[in-house]
């Protein structure tokens, strides 16, 4: 008996994996890349120039979708596992864990649909602002934000002080949040951040993550070191969270993401009853 609910756990594991993740990195890169594209030909229309776009920023943007996937299918197969151990282990009904599956799968659905919003938006603006450096024209960039029930207070800011033609900045300048303090080169504004002393394992040893530079190896959550392809170090003026684990304290934004027993959470979201996971 025991073995054929492992079976089954995995079998709904490997479910949620296909549904996100067979060839999801391949089409997010094409799909990356299309609007890119999208910004630069739009320059291209606009100027009446030929652009070739920036290809090593292209890469590198590339390389944290295929980060985020991965991220966020791992979390989800993790979550599903649990949700239908604790089902089977609370001895609820057919209906019950046929609910905790459908649940989850929601969740993965919006959060899935999320991510491709807020990335295909960057990639887009991307290919604005690298056409627009390339032209070698000095040119001024402002904030476009589409208001809903989904967008977010400092969206709502930005848009309120860059979203009119006579608020436009250099192309080079970054748009600043006055509540925050926050420093943009584009939208999203949604970055996420360690506080300066945060111990990050590397192939040297330990370093202070504002001691961290391109091309170190860092270690993930997959167990295995990567390489560091891009670094951002901005002041900030939002609360900080203190996470107090058994193997110390973890000083972060709000926003930031954090792994979880129970898959990828953000740090405003914690509970006591979560665990974080660390490397061995």
């Amino acid at each position: 008996m025991e073995s054929s609910l492992k079976a089954s756990v995995d079998e709904l594991s490997k479910a949620i994996s296909k549904l996100f993740s067979v060839n999801a990195s391949s089409k997010a890169l094409k799909q990356m890349k299309s609007f890119y594209d999208i910004g630069v030909e739009e320059m291209e229309l606009q100027l009446d120039m030929n652009f070739t776009g920036n290809k090593q920023n292209m890469k590198n943007f590339q390389k944290f979708v295929v980060e985020q996937i991965k991220g966020f299918t791992d979390g989800m197969r993790t979550r599903l596992r649990k949700e239908v151990m604790d089902s089977i282990m609370n001895r609820e009904s057919l209906t019950k864990l046929r609910k905790r599956v459908q649940d989850t799968f929601d969740l993965a659905r919006t959060s899935a649909e999320r991510i491709a919003r807020t990335e295909s938006n960057r990639a887009y603006n991307m290919g604005h602002r690298d056409a627009a450096i390339e032209s070698g024209i000095k040119l001024k960039k402002m904030v476009v934000v589409q208001m809903d029930d989904r967008t977010s207070p400092i969206c709502k800011r930005m848009n309120k002080k860059y979203g009119k033609p006579e608020q436009a900045i250099n192309i080079n300048a970054k748009f600043i949040d006055d509540k925050t303090g926050k420093e943009f080169d584009i939208p999203p504004f949604h970055p996420n951040c360690f506080v300066p002393g945060t111990k990050i394992r590397t192939q040297q040893g330990e370093k202070n993550i504002e001691d961290i530079e391109i091309g170190d190896y860092v270690y993930t959550h997959k167990n295995r070191y990567k390489s560091v392809y891009s670094v951002m170090k901005r002041k900030v003026s939002e609360k900080i969270y203190k996470i107090k684990t058994s193997k110390g304290v973890i000083e972060v934004t709000g926003e930031h993401p954090i792994m979880t027993n129970t898959g990828w959470k953000l740090a405003k979201d914690l509970t006591i009853k979560d665990w974080v996971l660390h490397a061995k």
